[in-house]
């Protein structure tokens, strides 16, 4: 028989060649109550996750809060020590934004006092990431209180960009909403709902404005 030399990096959306229907990667900016159920979520179904803080002070706190979460899921609904393990074994922190070089979608899921604190600050990170990232990434905001248009002004690559709201306090509700900017490709706004899809999420399609 024949043996298989293909490799399973040669099948993920971070170099030019590789399809774009695939995910394997995925960033997220800020883990805090948010960020941490994106990265539950996310790591859940197999996909490693790189989350970025400020300080390793963040980075321990929001790793000593995911166990804890993950514990009190073992206690409801059955999940097991292992799967507990398997989930915290695919997540990593990072203070760099170079450690999202090879993510496929990079999340800005940070908390912010205002809303003209949140733009600037939220923009700043959108510009961090792209920075970084290769021109397929796709770059994702979870504000609900900001549109994406204005957001990404000032970006390269702004048709790469997406709003991706996970509709909270309840972290494992079924739905998502999408949101498309005006300079947003088809291509990006499909292969977000298609990332959305692969993390069991049911997407719903929402007009570009500020709010859910």
């Amino acid at each position: 028989m024949a043996e298989n030399t293909e490799k399973l990096e040669d099948y993920g959306l971070s170099k030019d060649t590789r399809p774009k229907t695939l995910f394997s990667k995925v960033g997220i900016v800020g883990a805090g109550t948010v960020g941490q159920n994106i990265a539950r979520m996310v790591s859940s179904k197999g996909l490693d996750v790189m989350f970025l803080e400020v300080n390793q002070q963040k980075i321990d706190q929001a790793y000593s809060e995911l166990g804890k979460e993950l514990d009190r899921m073992i206690e409801r609904w059955g999940m097991t020590n292992s799967e507990k393990l398997g989930i915290l074994s695919r997540i990593k922190g990072t203070t760099e934004y170079r450690n999202f070089k090879d993510c496929d979608i990079v999340i800005e899921a940070v908390k912010s006092s205002s809303r003209e604190h949140s733009h600037n600050i939220r923009s700043e990170i959108l510009k961090n990431i792209e920075r970084h990232v290769s021109r397929n990434t796709i770059i994702a905001t979870n504000s609900s209180t900001q549109v994406i248009t204005e957001l990404t002004a000032d970006l390269e690559h702004k048709d790469r960009c997406v709003s991706f709201h996970f509709l909270t306090p309840e972290a494992d509700a079924r739905v998502v909403e999408i949101v498309k900017g005006l300079y947003t490709s088809q291509e990006a706004y499909e292969n977000t709902i298609k990332f959305a899809n692969l993390i069991g999420k049911k997407v719903i399609p929402v007009k570009e404005s500020p709010g859910l």
